[in-house]
C-alpha cells in the first residue's frame, strides 16, 4: 500500500485492526478473509482431494478437514516448518509436500513451464475437488487448477484484489483502498478471467485483503 494512503481512508485502518485481532484470536486459520474460512469449513469434506500452491497455516487446516492434500512450497526452510506442524499435529500421512524453486536464471522467460508451476503434472485433469492458489505465479497455478478440477469442484484465489482488474464492480465496492497490483503478468491474468467467465462466484473480503471463490460448472 503506498505510505500514507490508510490516512486518507481510517476505515481501512480500523479493518486491518479488526483483521489482526481475528488472527490473533483465531491461530490456526488460513491467512485469507474469515468469510471464506467459514465457508470453506462447511463445503470441504472428509474425502476431497485438495491441492494448493503456497503452504501456511491453511496446510494443516486444510488437512484436518479434507482427504488428501497436495501443498506446493518454494521456501525450503518455510516447507520445514510447515512439516514440523503437520507431524505435530499427526497428519503428515494426509498430506504430500512439495519443494519446487521458481527455476533456473531464465524461469520468468517461460514461467508456465517452470518447475513449480508444473509440480502436479502428475494429476489426472479432473480428479481435485479443491485447489487454493495462495502461493507465487498464481495466474498461472490458476489455470492449472482449473484443468484439475472436476465438474462441481472449487478454485479459490486469495489475495484477488492484488490481481483482479481495478474496473471490476466486486472491487469498487469493496473496503480496500487502491493497492499497488501486481503488473508482471496482466496479459496472462486475462486468460484466467476468461477461463472463468462462466462459473458461479462467490466474493469475500475483510477490508485488507478479498478471496474469491469459483466453481466449475458441469459440462
Amino acid at each position: 500500500m503506498k505510505p500514507g494512503l490508510w490516512l486518507r481512508r481510517p476505515d481501512y485502518f480500523v479493518n486491518r485492526i479488526g483483521v489482526w485481532w481475528w488472527e490473533k484470536t483465531h491461530p490456526d486459520d488460513p491467512w485469507m478473509a474469515d468469510e471464506m474460512v467459514r465457508i470453506l469449513d462447511e463445503w470441504i469434506r472428509e474425502t476431497d482431494v485438495v491441492i494448493e500452491f503456497g503452504s501456511g497455516r491453511s496446510t494443516t487446516w486444510l488437512a484436518k478437514r479434507s482427504g488428501s492434500l497436495i501443498s506446493i512450497e518454494l521456501d525450503d526452510e518455510w516447507l520445514e516448518i510447515v512439516r514440523g506442524q503437520l507431524e505435530d499435529n499427526g497428519l503428515s500421512h494426509k498430506v504430500d509436500l512439495r519443494y519446487f524453486a521458481a527455476g533456473g536464471e531464465n524461469w520468468k522467460l517461460n514461467i508456465e513451464s517452470c518447475d513449480y508451476v508444473r509440480s502436479v503434472d502428475d494429476v489426472p485433469d479432473n480428479s481435485v475437488d479443491l485447489v487454493l492458489v495462495d502461493g507465487w505465479a498464481r495466474s498461472y497455478c490458476a489455470l492449472v487448477g482449473i484443468k484439475k478440477l472436476k465438474p462441481g469442484g472449487i478454485l479459490v484465489f486469495d489475495d484477488i484484489h492484488s490481481h483482479w482488474p481495478l474496473s471490476d464492480k466486486r472491487l469498487r465496492r469493496g473496503k480496500i483502498p487502491p493497492l499497488i497490483r501486481s503488473k508482471a503478468h496482466p496479459s496472462h491474468m486475462e486468460k484466467v478471467m476468461h477461463a472463468l467467465q462462466n462459473w458461479r462466484c462467490i466474493w469475500v473480503g475483510n477490508g485488507k485483503q478479498d478471496t474469491a471463490l469459483w466453481i466449475k460448472p458441469h459440462e
